[in-house]
């Protein structure tokens, strides 16, 4: 498994060249199930990381997580993978202990449209198809989910939400802006081998 770590306004790598040279990694070694990328603003300050392989290898819809560190992220993101290779498959009805610590976390599908600007490599990959994500969602520090009672809502500021559901925040539109600019150039890539 190989991390990508994609960084908005930045001088660097083209996102054409960013997918050639996944692909060349690809080729390289086939045993890897997916990648995991991290991408964030320019002042770090919105965040957002996810698979990118799930679907070529086994058929299973990429993840994203929103506002997670991305040591935490990629901790979260590499048991989802393990799971999915020893065949364990994902929906909106599942739940997931231990993710987090002791926290439960539930997934939900996000839009292909957005998942398109949020996921620049996956949608490079699937031009024309339609991208199914799975949201990784994490409770609040009372293991409350956004759609539980007495969720601290101010934890949506620091993990915004992607389904055809709920209207768009302000959070959510600013997150989509800054995932704009990661499929412009230029973008910076960071790869490292897990």
């Amino acid at each position: 498994m190989a991390v990508i770590e994609m960084r908005t306004g930045n001088p660097g790598t083209s996102l054409p060249h960013l997918v050639r040279e996944r692909r060349q990694y690809c080729r390289r070694s086939r045993p890897a199930p997916g990648f995991i990328v991290h991408a964030y603003s320019v002042d770090r300050l919105l965040t957002w990381s996810y698979t990118n392989g799930l679907l070529e290898s086994f058929g299973h819809p990429e993840f994203l997580l929103t506002g997670l560190d991305p040591f935490l992220a990629e901790s979260v993101l590499s048991q989802l993978i393990e799971r999915v290779s020893q065949g364990h498959t994902y929906s909106e009805e599942d739940l997931e202990q231990n993710l987090l610590h002791r926290l439960t976390c539930a997934f939900r599908k996000v839009p292909a449209g957005i998942a398109s600007i949020l996921m620049p490599l996956v949608r490079n990959r699937f031009e024309g198809d339609t991208i199914r994500t799975l949201q990784c969602i994490y409770p609040d520090n009372h293991n409350r989910l956004p759609w539980h009672f007495g969720y601290n809502t101010s934890w949506h500021e620091v993990q915004p939400l992607f389904t055809s559901v709920l209207p768009l925040t302000r959070v959510e539109e600013n997150l989509l802006r800054a995932a704009a600019e990661v499929g412009r150039p230029p973008v910076q890539l960071m790869e490292h081998t897990l």
